[in-house]
């Protein structure tokens, strides 16, 4: 049985859960992603565990600026993690269950930014994968956005539909 979690990573670059939750636009002032020079406040880790939970293998460690914030896995090897940070959005994928890599990004500004939170495979289409995010201006607009993918997360298309007004999407 295989498993897969996403971890905040701790330590020194360990992020702080409660700023985890804040979204605020880079530079605002009230919290940008970054901590005035000591280092990122985000870490993200991906690990796997083919033993029930009793130890786990680190697949993917950063301490660069993201966290993840879902995985959704079709079976033991097409993985999905999709995470949110200082510079915008990520989406990591595996197609053999052991090598991540990054497979698409949305770089946010000093205008807007990018969010994303759920992914989830469709059970019904072998390949297809969606991603659910949303845009936040620094007005305050803000807009659902949706990426689909048909090759497990490989290459990536957005959605032609944007839901306004709605900040976040927690599960599709």
């Amino acid at each position: 049985h295989v498993k897969y979690e996403i971890r905040p990573r701790r330590g020194p670059n360990a992020k702080n859960d409660n700023y985890h939750h804040l979204h605020d636009m880079p530079n605002s002032g009230s919290g940008s992603g970054s901590d005035n020079g000591c280092g990122s406040v985000y870490s993200a880790m991906i690990a796997k565990t083919t033993d029930g939970g009793n130890t786990f293998t680190t697949q993917v460690s950063d301490t660069t600026g993201f966290y993840f914030n879902e995985i959704s896995c079709s079976d033991a090897k097409h993985c999905v993690a999709v995470g949110t940070g200082e510079s915008g959005a990520v989406f990591y994928t595996t197609s053999d269950g052991n090598r991540w890599v990054q497979s698409y990004q949305l770089q946010s500004s000093a205008t807007y930014a990018w969010e994303v939170i759920a992914v989830a495979f469709n059970k019904g289409k072998k390949g297809e994968v969606w991603v659910a995010g949303s845009l936040q201006t620094q007005s305050g607009n803000t807009e659902a956005v949706f990426w689909c993918s048909i090759d497990y997360g490989n290459t990536w298309k957005k959605g032609s539909q944007t839901l306004g007004n709605i900040a976040v999407i927690m599960d599709i």
